[in-house]
């Protein structure tokens, strides 16, 4: 029995840390703008499904896809373009040179401009991707490649989640929470169904390629207790990436400028700070956090069900967010354990309790502790 309870403990665990990552993301958002990324979930199956293509190529069974890179591209010729009109003022150009009498005539005029020079730059950009791509993974790594994978995923989910701020968040940042939030179910919605297409990533199972022979590390001597190779690997990778945000947020000036910026936007602004660019960062920390814990969950469950999987593990990570104290790093985690551990043993009494067992421990916690295991009190601003 003691044996039994152990080894569940260890599957708790590893299933936590998925769980973490997911929640980091959560939390880091809400804590420095109070916004609920629902879509956050949905860049954690972007992250899964690009792992996918990335390891389906390395192993033989599939060709480089170019929609992805064209994908990639298309945001990064958006962000390009938006950076280089607003820092150039080019709508101001335009109606110093009388392209646009009127308002919506010079809006016109301003988008069509932008239109031509994203279309300029995404047809440079995707064949580079595509090139850059199939050469990076085309060369053997050995025990290089699964960072090189991690580091790729992250990038791409990042470049993905500062679009996402800039197209859908950005025009709504002075508006009710009640507008940003309706955006951010919008936005889940529509990466949910978009990625669903054909042309995109399909939707039905796809069997994971084994990156990796799984095995047994250790045995523990007397118990029918093991620990395996994929729970070392994940709680590696969530063990290091929490210790790098860490450090980000506490020791660097950058954090300390998030951390003004979360506790007074105004007057962090006020002080020079650049909040746009802070509040871009942590759109970039947390999808990046949710692309690494999607390459976990694809390892370890080895079959990506459609592109709407992201929302029962997205679920769980915000319940644990909220279980830790949303807003705290350190609850984030502790509340994604308390999580996976709780679901684990749940499921091993019945496969569908796993999910009324969150939610469960979820209202026992905050009816002792409205604001979470690790959360503050805040008092609103008057």
């Amino acid at each position: 029995m003691s044996s039994y309870l152990l080894q569940q403990l260890i599957n708790g665990i590893q299933l936590g840390s998925i769980y973490a990552l997911i929640a980091l993301g959560y939390t880091l958002v809400y804590g420095v703008i109070k916004l609920i990324n629902f879509a956050h979930a949905d860049i954690f199956m972007v992250g899964a499904y690009v792992a996918f293509f990335v390891v389906s190529f390395c192993a033989g069974s599939a060709a480089f896809p170019p929609q992805l890179c064209l994908l990639v591209a298309l945001a990064a010729s958006y962000l390009i373009t938006a950076e280089i009109f607003e820092r150039l003022q080019v709508g101001s150009r335009i109606a110093r040179l009388g392209l646009g009498r009127g308002a919506v005539t010079r809006a016109i005029a301003e988008n069509a401009a932008k239109l031509i020079v994203m279309a300029g730059l995404t047809c440079a950009l995707a064949p580079a991707m595509l090139a850059l791509s199939r050469t990076l993974f085309s060369a053997s790594m050995g025990p290089f490649f699964f960072p090189v994978l991690v580091l790729y995923v992250m990038a791409i989910c990042a470049l993905l989640g500062i679009t996402m701020e800039r197209i859908a968040y950005r025009p709504l940042r002075r508006r009710q929470r009640l507008s940003v939030l309706i955006t951010a179910l919008g936005v889940s919605y529509f990466l949910e169904n978009f990625c669903s297409l054909p042309m995109v990533f399909e939707s039905k199972y796809r069997a994971f390629p084994d990156l990796m022979k799984r095995s047994d590390i250790l045995r523990i001597p007397g118990l029918d207790v093991s620990i395996s190779n994929m729970f070392v690997i994940n709680c590696a990778v969530c063990g290091i990436l929490l210790f790098l945000l860490w450090f980000l947020v506490e020791k660097t000036l950058v954090g300390k400028q998030m951390r003004a910026v979360a506790f007074d936007r105004d007057a962090a602004a006020l002080m020079g700070i650049d909040v746009n660019g802070i509040i871009s960062l942590t759109f970039v920390i947390g999808p990046a956090l949710a692309g690494a814990s999607g390459i976990l969950y694809a390892m370890n469950y080895g079959v990506l069900q459609s592109p709407f999987l992201g929302f029962s593990p997205g679920m769980k990570a915000f319940i644990a967010a909220v279980l830790g104290g949303i807003g705290s790093l350190p609850g984030a985690v502790v509340g994604a354990l308390i999580m996976g551990i709780s679901e684990v043993f749940a499921n091993s009494i019945d496969s569908n309790l796993g999910f009324a067992a969150a939610f469960i421990i979820l209202m026992i916690i905050l009816l002792v502790k409205p604001n979470g295991i690790l959360g503050k009190s805040e008092q609103e601003k008057v």
